[in-house]
């Protein structure tokens, strides 16, 4: 951080999977959404997740061959369902999971999958993160989200999967 503990950051985090897009991004660059959101008294944007998926199988999906939104152009008309998960430090908030996992995993407990972010921020002293920026206090986030559009299904999707369950670094030792 800058040695001036009142200066902001403006960051936006995303992984390598992500694509940020808005209503008008074909338009609107990332410095003008930035600007827009500053004008409105905004110092971030949520991102719902919006899962990704080739018409036919995962191996279809190959990124060497075609790019993310050639490759894998579909999504859920509803591509998130809101769960209030009522407890917890960020607990004043809906939670949005991810619809097209519950489709495919409809046993799967209610609050898994979650599909939202905060990845778009003017990060200053005082905000605090969550793991994985699902979370934020300290910010005044935009009414309307922004998206991610989230390429997780791909031809490499099955040996990653093992691969992390395997390490068990994400929540509940990859229980998800």
């Amino acid at each position: 951080l800058p040695a001036d503990s009142n200066a902001a950051i403006d960051a936006l985090v995303a992984d390598i999977d992500e694509f940020l897009v808005w209503p008008g991004c074909e338009a609107e660059g990332l410095d003008a959404l930035c600007a827009r959101l500053d004008r409105q008294g905004h110092d971030a944007a949520m991102a719902l997740m919006v899962d990704m998926y080739p018409q036919g199988t995962l191996d279809e999906a190959d990124f060497g061959r075609g790019e993310p939104f050639e490759v894998s152009p579909w999504f859920d008309a509803r591509p998130v369902r809101p769960w209030r998960i009522g407890s917890g430090s960020y607990s004043n908030g809906i939670t949005c999971v991810s619809a097209v996992r519950h489709r495919l995993l409809p046993d799967s407990p209610p609050n898994h999958y979650t599909a939202q972010k905060l990845p778009l921020m003017r990060y200053h002293a005082g905000v605090r993160l969550s793991e994985g920026l699902h979370y934020a206090s300290g910010l005044l986030p935009a009414q309307a989200p922004v998206f991610f559009a989230h390429f997780k299904y791909h031809r490499g999707f099955r040996a990653k999967v093992e691969e992390e369950v395997a390490r068990k670094q994400h929540y509940n030792d990859a229980e998800e």
